[in-house]
């Protein structure tokens, strides 16, 4: 079993401000109105989020890829910041390319240090982050007219999903998008499909960058479940309580621009593995 105390020590010791706060809410101690108020600091005055919020890029600039991930630790703190969103969203709406979502990164990413896998990084809009963020504004009830262009976007890009992160978030736009019949049907499908789908592990332990069953199902009770073979969730769960670290927290396996950026991401791992493994009873 992991070592709740341990994790606890790596997160004060290594991770930011954020992810410590995030932990000790995931824990019952914390406030949900402490995340929000650091989640402001990476806030710019456009209204987008940026500020190496995603440690892989260390730009100041707002990016969609940012505003997906501030509206992540929103939905995890269990609290949806109505201003953040309605600023972020009309930012996002400025940004939106004529085809209706925007690009992961805009270029503006390229002003500071980045991650080597965001060297050939492709200016055309798809589901990733467009599925994310649509379903996270549709799950926390925003209404802003953006969200009726990502809303079509993310529908016509269903037919052009290329590989296990493309398929994460298209299942949290289908999760939340208002067709139910229609959103079922087409996620039943892509989650039986994961197996086969390129970049997911289905075995764990594989050294090679890739998604487990986990980051689908975080908890027991995640929509996905019904659809997702018991087996690969059990064996991943199995490999995330394995592979705790001496220090406490968990590693990551690609190469980001820094030792700044490794810290943040192990902070941020870690952080979801203690929330990951306490869902399921494991810790």
């Amino acid at each position: 079993m992991a070592d709740l105390a341990a994790a606890r020590r790596f997160v004060h010791r290594e991770a930011r401000l954020l992810d410590r706060l995030a932990f000790e809410a995931s824990l019952g101690e914390g406030s949900a109105a402490s995340i929000i108020q650091a989640l402001g600091a990476y806030q710019n005055s456009d209204g987008g989020f940026g500020n190496a919020l995603e440690p892989d890029t260390r730009t100041r600039s707002s990016q969609p890829l940012y505003l997906e991930l501030a509206l992540e630790y929103m939905d995890g703190a269990g609290r949806f910041d109505g201003d953040q969103v309605r600023r972020a969203c009309d930012w996002l709406a400025g940004v939106l390319r004529p085809e209706g979502g925007a690009p992961i990164l805009l270029d503006s990413f390229r002003d500071a240090d980045f991650a080597p896998h965001w060297a050939n990084n492709s200016p055309t809009p798809g589901i990733n982050p467009n599925g994310g963020i649509a379903g996270l504004l549709m799950k926390a009830g925003v209404r802003h007219p953006v969200l009726d262009r990502l809303e079509d976007f993310c529908w016509g890009s269903l037919g052009s999903l290329d590989g296990a992160h493309d398929v994460s978030e298209a299942l949290v736009f289908l999760e939340h998008a208002p067709d139910r019949r229609r959103a079922e049907a087409r996620a039943e499908r892509l989650v039986r499909q994961l197996p086969k789908t390129r970049m997911f592990k289905a075995d764990p332990s594989v050294s090679e960058y890739g998604l487990d069953a986990l980051f689908y199902a975080r908890t027991p009770g995640a929509w996905v479940t019904q659809w997702l073979d018991p087996a690969l969730v059990h064996a991943a769960l199995s490999h995330l309580e394995q592979t705790q670290q001496e220090d406490g927290g968990w590693a990551i396996n690609w190469t980001p621009p820094g030792s700044a950026a490794v810290a943040e991401w192990r902070g941020m791992m870690t952080v979801r593995a203690v929330r990951t493994l306490r869902a399921y009873g494991r810790l």
